[in-house]
């Protein structure tokens, strides 16, 4: 459907919708387009999901080993942990607290992997399985 500026001028609003509202960790967010509806505000609810960074981290990467800390002690540290959401910048240098089943502290720190940054941009599982063969 081509759109005409007489459609965009008549019945079209933007909308900003962030990653965190629809159940992702990323700060960031998007100005959608869309045809304005009656029920345009049900459309546009908040998720009920409200994931951190401790969702995306994996257990079988491995990292350097440091001992359990909190959340607090995390922070001081530079490490994003728990309901952390992901910075704007910097995602690939950000390191993260992380379980391991390597380490006999059972916690390391290690910046994201490759799954676990595909993960948090939502690529389908079937990309994913495309791009890490």
């Amino acid at each position: 459907m081509k759109l005409s500026n007489e459609f965009l001028q008549s019945n079209f609003t933007w909308a900003f919708l962030t990653h965190k509202e629809v159940g992702g960790i990323l700060q960031g967010g998007w100005k959608i387009g869309a045809k304005v509806w009656k029920n345009l505000p049900d459309i546009l609810r908040r998720s009920r999901v409200t994931p951190g960074i401790r969702d995306y981290v994996n257990s079988t990467v491995s990292g350097k080993e440091i001992p359990t800390l909190s959340h607090e002690e995390a922070k001081e540290l530079g490490l994003l942990s728990g309901m952390d959401l992901l910075p704007r910048t910097d995602i690939l240098q950000r390191e993260v607290l992380a379980p391991s089943v390597f380490l006999s502290s059972q916690w390391c720190r290690h910046e994201l992997s490759v799954p676990e940054l595909m993960d948090i941009f939502d690529f389908e599982v079937r990309v994913q399985k495309g791009i890490l063969r």
